[in-house]
């Protein structure tokens, strides 16, 4: 009986298409540039309503052709297996620990770098050390993620402080020449050089002995560089002394900014071997020689102290590093995430700079050996020939800390040794820590998996209750390498409501909430289309529709080598 198909997709615009075989008597077309989008099949047949009505029904079984894109849906082993011990990834990276031991060589030799520590961590391990790594640095802005800390924690303890507050609730004589706007600076602002404040309070060091009142009264007297909040931000040492002496005022106990971060910080991640200079609760400590300055070894730079005055040593950083990682009952993830959410996104990335957090640098890298870029959350410091920079990348739990104090010809030359040693060890074990990775949840997830044919199942799914049954076919499972996340290319015959039909596609799989579920939304094409519809799973827009199921959950059995499709009650085994 001859036939003929259209396809109404949004557009309704037809394209080439893949044609694919509903039935013996039915053919669909799909276009090829469609993406994700969900097709309805308009069948005209001159054989009566009862056989057009039996098209249609076939046609209600949504059909996507698309390959799974996005690759933000990163599967960290700890998501799905959090007692799994560190060992069992360190182990498989001898080899490139051995290789970075050498590429640091070639570097600190090139650059006559005497005087150096390094520490590297992956998950809650130091995998690679070299240098005077007990030793002291200065690390200048680095103090500043300490310092922005500060009210997280204060939060976390239950004090009535809110990022969103303005600096006048702490510090009431605050004030700055701003006569274009009546705005409040807050400490969000402040954390995020997204204040307007200028850079610093004096050309160079003010003295050391400057008092609050009288630091407070030469900020009356300035002017905004920027209006807050403006596209282009302004990096402000002054802001991050305004912001420590503000957030101070609300400890209670009152405690300066550094007394309180030592007693609630510092020593909680035995954090022994930090802290500033000039504290009466702090010994004055020997520092790490070699810097063309030397009276900066001990030097505090006063009242601006938030803004960079602490030293550090390398194990110390590492510990703190770990801690971004795997946050401690201190301070909680999404804490940590507000904290590295950029604040702030540049439209020129030719520095690879691509934005500020709170207070963090997002960085943006090429890993050794591939073609994908990422992220990295960096703060870099430097107080005359002191360079120091810190980094972690979350998404494979590495973290970098290099300090160094070069008698460099120029603080320039200084920045681009420490700066080039910590971009270039994460470029370098990124990819290979990723694959650690992939090589785990590939081991968990990954295969062929041939599905049976089931009893028929009454599956509720947007406010529809349908009968299904499936019949075969099979779901291949795979991961992407660097990204670690999983695709799933699944093709499954069915029966829907005594009609047969196909589903046929490709998802990224995202891990749904609750650790060791094993349990997967899927979505198909770019991030976009991902986030858009992750909010609309039946079970969380839709719980008062009793047993509405997800038409697109996928439940894994590792043990059992079982993926489970509950929509169409599927049972497929890994061949």
């Amino acid at each position: 009986m001859a036939f003929e198909s259209s396809v109404r997709a949004h557009d309704s615009r037809m394209h080439g298409c893949n044609l694919y075989n509903l039935a013996s008597n039915l053919q669909l077309c799909v276009p090829k540039e469609m993406g994700g989008t969900v097709v309805i099949l308009e069948e005209r047949r001159s054989a009566g309503t009862e056989a057009l009505q039996e098209a249609k029904m076939r046609a209600e079984l949504e059909v996507e052709i698309s390959a799974a894109q996005c690759a933000a849906a990163t599967i960290l082993p700890s998501d799905v297996s959090p007692s799994i011990d560190d060992e069992f990834f360190t182990s498989q990276l001898t080899k490139q620990i051995a290789e970075l031991q050498e590429t640091i060589s070639k570097i600190v030799q090139a650059y006559h770098v005497d005087v150096y520590s390094i520490a590297v961590v992956y998950r809650n391990s130091t995998i690679y050390s070299a240098g005077l790594v007990d030793t002291p640095f200065r690390i200048g802005s680095i103090t500043k993620v300490f310092t922005a800390l500060g009210p997280l924690l204060l939060q976390k303890q239950g004090v009535n402080l809110n990022l969103d507050d303005p600096v006048k609730k702490f510090l009431p004589s605050f004030s700055v020449v701003d006569p274009d706007s009546v705005h409040a600076i807050t400490l969000r602002e402040l954390m995020g050089h997204t204040s307007g404040l200028p850079r610093d309070l004096c050309a160079g060091f003010c003295e050391p002995d400057l008092s609050e009142e009288d630091s407070l009264e030469l900020v009356a007297k300035m002017q905004l560089a920027r209006p807050p909040w403006s596209f282009l931000p302004v990096y402000s040492n002054l802001g991050f002394a305004i912001l420590g002496h503000a957030w101070e005022k609300a400890t209670s106990p009152r405690k300066t900014w550094s007394k309180f971060l030592k007693d609630e910080l510092l020593g909680p991640l035995g954090m022994h071997h930090t802290g500033v200079p000039v504290d009466l609760d702090v010994e004055e400590v020997e520092l790490a020689p070699g810097n063309m300055y030397p009276y900066l070894a001990n030097y505090s730079i006063g009242w601006q102290a938030p803004c960079g005055d602490m030293y550090s040593t390398a194990l110390d950083l590492a510990k703190f590093l770990k801690f971004l990682l795997h946050p401690t009952p201190l301070l909680t993830y999404e804490a940590i995430r507000e904290m590295t959410h950029p604040t702030t996104v540049f439209p020129d990335t030719s520095s690879g700079l691509t934005g500020f957090a709170l207070p963090w640098e997002l960085i943006e890298v090429i890993p050794s050996g591939t073609n994908r870029s990422t992220t990295l959350i960096t703060k870099n410091g430097q107080l005359g020939t002191y360079g120091s920079v810190i980094a972690f990348h979350p998404d494979s739990q590495l973290g970098v800390a290099v300090l160094t104090s070069i008698n460099a010809t120029s603080i320039a030359a200084a920045s681009q040794i420490y700066e080039l040693l910590g971009i270039k060890i994460m470029k370098d074990l990124i990819p290979a820590v990723q694959s650690v990775h992939s090589n785990f949840i590939s081991s968990l997830y990954s295969g062929f998996y041939v599905c049976n044919q089931t009893d028929p199942v009454v599956s509720a799914h947007l406010k529809k209750y349908t009968t299904l049954q499936v019949l075969g076919g099979s779901i291949s499972v795979s991961t992407m390498t660097l990204d670690k996340n999983l695709v799933a290319n699944y093709n499954v015959s069915l029966v829907q409501n005594g009609s047969h039909g196909f589903f046929t596609g490709s998802r990224s799989l995202v891990l749904k909430p609750g650790r060791e579920q094993h349990a997967f939304w899927s979505s198909p094409g770019p991030c976009f289309a991902m986030a858009s519809l992750l909010g609309s799973r039946p079970e969380i827009a839709r719980p008062n529709f009793p047993g509405s199921v997800d038409l697109y959950e996928f439940q894994f059995e590792p043990e059992a080598k079982l993926l489970q499709w509950p929509a169409l009650g599927g049972m497929c085994y890994k061949s």
